[in-house]
């Protein structure tokens, strides 16, 4: 059975995981007009290093405002059995200053397949608001 090993190892190589979820903070405060969400996997593994980016989209918000829908599709090859992945998001302001942060590691673990975070709440990356 030779070929059917062969055509599972092309098909493993080749899935997709699909991360979903939706951006919110609790303070009342609107998001400027031409603010823009990002959402990255990345692999933090190493403590000493900066992350590095497995995936990333970048969200046009126009006028919307939270809660924000993302979606983020990652290639699984891309991804090793002894790395450590998180889930990170911002919101930036339309000049391109942080104004929204993920401030805990949100987990992504090889294999875990699509998964739906639910509900992820930011801090201010600028301090408290006020």
């Amino acid at each position: 059975m030779t070929y059917g090993e062969d055509s599972d190892a092309v098909t493993r190589a080749s899935e997709t995981i699909t991360l979903t979820g939706q951006l919110t903070y609790r303070e009342r405060i609107a998001l400027l007009p031409g603010s823009t969400a990002t959402v990255r996997l990345e692999d933090v593994s190493r403590a000493d290093a900066r992350s590095i980016v497995i995936a990333s989209d970048t969200i046009a918000l126009g006028d919307r405002q939270v809660p924000i829908p993302f979606e983020l599709v990652v290639d699984d090859g891309q991804l090793s059995e002894r790395a450590r992945y998180s889930l990170r998001a911002t919101i930036h302001d339309p000049d391109g200053a942080p104004a929204w942060t993920t401030d805990t590691a949100i987990p992504v673990e090889k294999g875990s397949g699509d998964r739906d975070f639910g509900m992820i709440t930011l801090v201010s990356a600028r301090g408290s608001p006020g």
